[in-house]
């Protein structure tokens, strides 16, 4: 009798009776599998060698293995202690032409390592002082010492201390978008008001947006012309641009892809410069930049030397980072944008230069420029992806299984199905969004597709009778009500960034 009930309850939620009853979920799994390879994440894996030295490209592919499913266009340079360059281009620029030496890329914080050089060459020219108070020089009366900027340990969070600016930002690094238009009354009050007198690093773009305000407001021009006055004529640095708003994006540049391979927009906002926003360089001229550091003509050469921990290997000067990397004593600094990554790093054990300029927001350049540099392959899968891709697919699977289980019991009710399905739909969402899908195994990959696609289906089965469904079984039905709607809700939302 008992069995019969099931049978009975079962069928009544199922679109084509007790014998399909799995027909929709297969059907979902197949039309999932479908959208995903019409709607591929833009180019499928690293695009063919146009440009430079044969064998270091057949060096870089080599090291990047299967991660060459990352990346699109890459710009490589690696320069030997003897002097001897070599350059490897990979794909096109947005004109057609192959990458170059000269193709310009968004380096994003790889600038702040140019702010603090332009730091301790006004310094050293006794034109400010570096443990002045960042507000002496912003309009304010208080606030962090500019040191304290300079090597991230002013307390200050990693952008904005506002939450709705700070979700804005996050919100364009999913959509592909301009993040900011703060002005520099923003950047001064933001710093002066999350300045925490904490002594410990942390990483802060914010702080170091506030240090080029507090730069260009003590000597009275803008930060580009300061920048380009103090560090970038001198080096010769000629390529290396910081756009404002409304400047045309070069024509020479590799197009910058986002979170899933999309174009992305050029970053631009004149107080976040300092923090590498809208700077623009390339291979050859970032070369140029690690040269005079290896031979100490650098203006501000002293930001590059280690004045204080950033963690139990690694020190950090002004902007610039050093420590020991494969028993090597390394001088480095990274960068990303909405749809860029780079890399420099300078051995000063061999004296041997690493550039890595990539237009795709998910490559990991850094793990390549290191392998380069250090002559053994660095990196590899982390324990924390390996984690969170497997916690995502298991709840993926376990969601229409307890779901389609609950149904079977006769356990499912209204309010209980739309907290199952905007559950599923989130995971699912949010697996889109975090996992760099081109670096799972193929295997893997569409495993996971079934999964997401059956449980899609299995939702459109068990709702197709939603007549029949009671509202609640819950024994608190309005608290049952505010938690469906509130999954809803959180469902909708990430259902806006996706087609946005």
């Amino acid at each position: 009798m008992a069995i019969g009930r099931v049978s009975r309850h079962f069928s009544s939620i199922s679109w084509f009776g007790t014998g399909d009853r799995f027909l929709l979920p297969i059907v979902g799994a197949l039309i999932t599998i479908i959208l995903v390879i019409v709607f591929s994440f833009g180019p499928s894996s690293l695009a063919t060698h146009t440009s430079g030295d044969a064998v270091l490209a057949g060096k870089v592919t080599e090291i990047l293995g299967s991660k060459t499913a990352a990346f699109d266009s890459l710009s490589v340079m690696v320069v030997d202690s003897d002097g001897t360059a070599v350059h490897a281009g990979f794909g096109t620029q947005a004109d057609g032409r192959p990458i170059t030496p000269a193709t310009r890329f968004e380096i994003g914080s790889v600038a702040k390592g140019l702010t603090g050089m332009l730091l301790a060459s006004l310094e050293d020219r006794e034109l400010i002082d570096s443990s002045a108070a960042f507000g002496a020089n912003a309009g304010s009366p208080s606030g962090p010492l500019l040191a304290d900027l300079a090597t991230h340990h002013a307390g200050l969070p990693r952008n904005s201390p506002s939450a709705w600016r700070a979700a804005r930002v996050s919100l364009s690094w999913l959509l592909d978008r301009q993040p900011r238009n703060d002005t520099s009354a923003d950047i001064v009050r933001d710093v002066v008001s999350a300045w925490t007198r904490d002594a410990r690093f942390s990483y802060s773009n914010l702080g170091f947006a506030g240090l080029g305000v507090s730069l260009a407001k003590s000597q009275g021009v803008a930060f580009e012309a300061l920048l380009r006055s103090e560090v970038l004529e001198p080096l010769k640095m000629t390529d290396t641009e910081l756009l404002s708003v409304g400047d045309p994006v070069p024509s020479d540049h590799a197009i910058g892809l986002g979170l899933n391979y999309r174009p992305a927009q050029p970053w631009v906002s004149e107080p976040w410069q300092g923090a590498g926003i809208g700077v623009w360089s390339t291979a050859q001229d970032l070369t140029t930049l690690m040269k005079a550091i290896r031979n100490g003509t650098a203006p501000g050469i002293r930001a590059t030397t280690g004045l204080r921990d950033a963690n139990e290997r690694q020190r950090i000067g002004y902007g610039w980072f050093v420590g020991s990397i494969e028993d090597q004593s390394v001088v480095w600094n990274g960068g990303q944008t909405a749809g860029y990554r780079s890399f420099v790093a300078l051995s000063q054990t061999t004296g041997r230069i690493v550039v890595v300029l990539s237009n795709s927001y998910r490559a990991p350049v850094d793990d390549l420029a290191l392998s380069l540099l250090t002559g053994t392959v660095v990196g590899g899968t982390s324990k924390l992806s390996l984690v969170l891709f497997y916690g995502v697919a298991i709840v993926m699977l376990w969601t229409p299984v307890r779901r389609l289980r609950g149904a079977l019991r006769g356990k499912s009710s209204r309010f209980a199905e739309v907290r199952a399905t905007t559950e599923m739909f989130t995971t699912i969402a949010v697996a889109y969004l975090i996992i760099n899908w081109r670096l799972v195994d193929s295997t893997i990959l569409y495993l996971s597709v079934v999964i997401g696609g059956a449980a899609l289906g299995a939702s459109a089965t068990i709702l197709s009778k939603w007549s029949q469904l009671p509202t609640s079984i819950a024994k608190r039905p309005r608290l049952d009500a505010i938690t469906s709607l509130g999954s809803g809700a959180a469902a909708l939302f990430i259902l806006i960034l996706l087609l946005v």
